[in-house]
């Protein structure tokens, strides 16, 4: 799936429509959300599935966003395997305001960690892999300031391991959080 020609439309008509500012200063979310784990008999499972997660940030007064956020999927557990992946790392991003409304799209980097485990019928352990590797996470934010300290949102992210088998899911995320 390319991500590239909506992800940039969505910006571009962003940036047309919203003429406002957002709030500046600091703000806190909790994520509730979830991504769809590969489903290919012949291939290694990338456990995504349920995921929660943090983000914590600052809107600085020229509507740059910066900010980190950690997200933990609890992952899948499918014919004698289990997998899961947990990532966190850095955000930037650009706030579009009007009114209560903020379109946040922004960039996420960081370390992603995935947690691979083969079971056989007399005992676990012997085919875990645990490896940690580059992610990437392009997405945007629509949040709703209910009022001047509680937000409520939704959270649209393509993420992406940069690794040769490269995994990727698409990933949506409920949020409620707020503004200092």
């Amino acid at each position: 799936m390319n991500m590239r020609a909506p992800v940039g439309f969505a910006v571009a008509m962003t940036a047309l429509v919203c003429s406002g500012v957002a709030a500046a200063g600091p703000s806190a979310a909790a994520l509730l959300g979830y991504a769809p784990s590969d489903e290919f008999d012949d291939a290694t499972a990338v456990g995504y599935g349920l995921g929660l997660g943090a983000r914590a940030g600052w809107s600085l007064p020229f509507n740059l966003y910066v900010g980190g956020t950690f997200v933990y999927h609890l992952g899948t557990d499918r014919n004698e395997i289990t997998s899961n992946i947990m990532y966190g790392g850095g955000e930037a991003g650009y706030d579009f305001g009007e009114g209560r409304v903020t379109i946040r799209p922004y960039l996420g980097f960081g370390y992603a960690n995935w947690r691979y485990e083969s079971c056989g019928q007399i005992q676990c352990g012997p085919g875990v892999r645990n490896e940690g590797m580059f992610a990437l996470w392009p997405g945007a934010a629509v949040l709703v300031h209910v009022d001047s300290q509680i937000l409520v949102g939704v959270d649209l992210r393509y993420f992406a391991l940069l690794k040769e088998y490269g995994e990727n899911a698409p990933s949506a995320f409920l949020t409620v959080g707020a503004s200092f």
